[in-house]
């Protein structure tokens, strides 16, 4: 249980710095802030595509993934 505790909040903490940290400041080097952050979220939703979903399904997970990305 506390493999899996560690393991779930390390790989968000991960994710965090590459998205959040790295990938966003990258990005906003050579676009403005608030187009940056677009740009970012789209990356961070396209990275989380899952096989085996296609359809309203796809396109739900990855509007839900951009906004959350966005947030």
């Amino acid at each position: 249980m506390l493999n899996a505790f560690f393991l779930a909040f390390g790989v968000g903490f991960a994710e965090e710095l590459i998205f959040r940290g790295w990938l966003w400041g990258e990005i906003n080097l050579f676009l403005k802030p608030p187009l940056a952050i677009v740009s970012q979220a789209a990356i961070f939703s396209l990275v989380h595509i899952r096989v085996g979903i296609s359809g309203w399904s796809l396109f739900a997970l990855l509007v839900g993934l951009f906004l959350l990305g966005l947030l």
